[in-house]
């Protein structure tokens, strides 16, 4: 599995790097979009076979309205119901946020809100949908990674 220092390494064709300048490098490297994050599945995939996926950074400094909400929470999906008359509400719910700093977005691989979400399911599950994240991202997040609060929809506006 590729580790930050690695794909760093790999991103600068430098492998003189000290461990003191890899986190700070990487996030530069984010930002400028200069780094191919290979799939998990495909890491020992070489040339063109090799599947990538691409963030977007999304920064405070040119962007506005940034909103998060997450699809789960605590294995159950996340929606709110009220019950007028007990006043009992869904316990587990956690409401949309905003943001704060910046962001990286990375994308699903099938668009959720398509014309064609209509003729087909873009996925057959939450589960199903997670595991393209998993598949995509685990080698660079640590093991106890909440899935979870981090997948979701998120909006926002951004200046030209």
């Amino acid at each position: 599995m590729p580790q930050k220092k690695d794909i760093v390494k790999r991103a600068c064709q430098d492998d003189d790097i000290e461990d003191s300048e890899i986190e700070e490098m990487f996030e530069s490297l984010i930002e400028a979009n200069d780094i191919e994050f290979i799939r998990n599945s495909d890491v020992s995939v070489t040339g063109r076979e090799k599947c990538v996926f691409e963030n977007v950074y999304v920064s405070p400094d040119n962007c506005e309205g940034m909103d998060f909400h997450q699809y789960y929470s605590n294995g159950k999906p996340n929606v709110y119901f009220a019950n007028a008359e007990t006043d009992e509400k869904t316990p587990d719910y956690v409401d949309s946020y905003s943001p704060y700093g910046e962001s990286y977005m990375f994308f699903s691989d099938r668009d959720l809100d398509s014309p064609l979400a209509f003729e087909r399911r873009p996925y057959n599950s939450y589960e199903e949908f997670r595991q393209e994240f998993k598949d995509k991202m685990e080698a660079y997040l640590p093991d106890d990674f909440d899935w979870d609060a981090y997948i979701g929809r998120f909006r926002y506006a951004c200046f030209a």
